[in-house]
């Protein structure tokens, strides 16, 4: 029927199906904003575990963080190819056979950090000697408090970008100095650094040895 010749009934027929398409078009356009805010949502409150290369002066180590506002569970770090150490033997290195690499890690607060020691000057050196390897492929998956699991893609590591670069200086290095002058100026006795922790814990057994040594004042 030609619209034209439309009466009163067909004109308001039309009207409504006009209304019903309008309703239709704005319910689904509602429907894919709360998806869309629901996935928004859901990104911005997860876990997000990264690995990355950590330098400190010329130690290298492998960092596994947790970036994100929720707690990652069951987090499970695989390498490829296998990790492998500057003596470049994977089964008898530490950082291959770290429990969070070879168990996993049950779980990672927001903003930890955790890092494991690859080597020193060493790895570059044997890595561009082509004994052991510099790029690394690496997958993360984790759960969530509420068993989601998650599988992101894969992160590329190339330790060889970093050839010829400048790193930060360790804190322990200051640490270190600032002792090394306190007790020059008789302020702390050698041992009170240690024993009062102003050397932060996983260095103090290796520096105590020289720490118990008399000082010698060089301006006598």
């Amino acid at each position: 029927m030609h619209p034209g010749s439309w009466g009163p009934a067909e004109w308001t027929a039309a009207a409504a199906l006009g209304t019903f398409i309008v309703a239709l078009v704005a319910g689904a356009l509602t429907f894919w904003q709360v998806l869309q805010a629901k996935r928004l949502y859901r990104d911005q409150v997860r876990p997000f575990v990264i690995v990355d290369f950590a330098f400190n002066t010329v130690i290298i180590s492998i960092s596994v963080e947790n970036i994100g506002t929720t707690p990652a569970r069951d987090v499970s770090i695989k390498f490829d190819p296998p990790l492998r150490g500057p003596q470049g033997d994977d089964h008898d290195h530490q950082a291959a056979n770290a429990p969070m690499f070879a168990r996993g890690i049950p779980m990672m607060a927001p903003g930890r950090e955790m890092r494991v020691m690859l080597g020193g000057p060493d790895v570059l050196t044997q890595g561009e000697a082509g004994k052991i390897p510099l790029r690394y492929e690496v997958t993360a998956t984790y759960t969530d408090l509420e068993g989601r699991k998650y599988h992101d893609p894969p992160l590329y590591l190339d330790l060889s970008s970093y050839n010829q670069t400048e790193v930060e200086r360790r804190p322990v290095v200051d640490a270190l100095k600032g002792i090394e002058r306190a007790i020059k100026d008789k302020r702390i006795g050698p041992t009170r650094s240690i024993r009062d922790g102003l050397l932060p814990a996983p260095f103090r057994r290796d520096v105590t040895a020289a720490a118990e040594e008399p000082v010698q004042d060089n301006d006598q």
